[in-house]
């Protein structure tokens, strides 16, 4: 009995860890103005109510679901993203996106060796 309640706590309590990382993000999204589909009216709640309400809402499931809370907060980050993508932004082509990443990446090395 004891380790039961010791374990829906401790996912519990992981469900809130990321959850609230969901509700900075929503915040950031939502609240600053950063998403891309939304057009109206901004949801003026403050980082501290978003990361409350995400986090005890993943709290809640960590504690009566356990294990599956963190399927619950994939598929809300899946959820977000999937969001954001889907406003028209732009699908880069992976045979251009790997030589940008490439000079991207010489460009660093080049600045780290020469100021390194």
């Amino acid at each position: 009995m004891l380790k039961n309640l010791q374990d829906r706590l401790l996912h519990a309590l992981l469900g809130f860890i990321f959850g609230a990382v969901l509700g900075a993000a929503g915040w950031w999204l939502y609240d600053g103005g950063m998403s891309t589909r939304q057009y109206g009216a901004q949801i003026h709640l403050g980082v501290a109510q978003w990361i409350k309400y995400a986090g005890g809402g993943f709290a809640l499931v960590g504690f009566l679901f356990k294990e599956r809370a963190g399927s619950a907060v994939a598929g809300a980050a899946a959820g977000m993203y999937e969001a954001q993508r889907g406003a028209g932004l732009p699908d880069v082509p992976r045979w251009l996106a790997i030589p940008v990443l490439l000079a991207v990446l010489a460009g660093v090395w080049y600045y780290v060796r020469q100021h390194g």
